[in-house]
């Protein structure tokens, strides 16, 4: 009994991401267990579908394709990864025909799971105020669905995860 107060008892919490293939996320504990006069970690699986790397696939609306992906365009990335960012890797073509990794301006973006298929995708560009955006996300296999849910007609957006 007073073994299971002490594991209640957490004296320092870290929460922490590990990454093994950037999939394996955990959320990791630390107390102090007096009986073993040390401190003990304990590891916390996340099991989130968003965490990966994703490709744009197509955009539909009213379920008719409205954009198919262009070459440059299969070459950039979402990448989401356990700590709630997301790293955007995007290309473009130069005069000469080649594809070129291109910066953007943005500061921060990140991801967050609201539950109940939500997800909170935050940016900020360099001077402007930060903007979140709310969509519901679907999972079907490989494949990432998000649905702008304040537009009309509905519009959804593919994505397949590469990694």
């Amino acid at each position: 009994m007073q073994r299971i107060l002490l594991i209640l008892i957490i004296l320092v919490v870290i929460t922490g991401c590990t990454n093994d293939d950037d999939k394996e996320c955990y959320n990791t504990y630390v107390y102090y267990d007096t009986e073993l006069d040390e401190n003990v970690t304990i590891e916390e699986k996340i099991n989130n579908p968003i965490i990966g790397t994703w490709q744009f696939e197509k955009k539909e609306v009213n379920g008719t394709n409205v954009f198919s992906p262009t070459e440059c365009c299969l070459k950039s990335r979402y990448q989401f990864i356990c700590d709630g960012g997301v790293i955007h890797e995007t290309y473009m073509v130069d005069d000469y025909g080649n594809y070129s990794y291109r910066t953007t301006d943005q500061e921060f973006f990140r991801w967050e799971d609201l539950d109940n298929k939500m997800y909170a995708f935050t940016s900020k560009r360099k001077g402007e105020s930060p903007v979140t955006i709310n969509r519901e996300v679907s999972f079907n296999g490989n494949q990432m669905i998000w649905i702008e849910i304040m537009n009309s007609p509905a519009t959804k957006q593919y994505f397949i995860r590469l990694e």
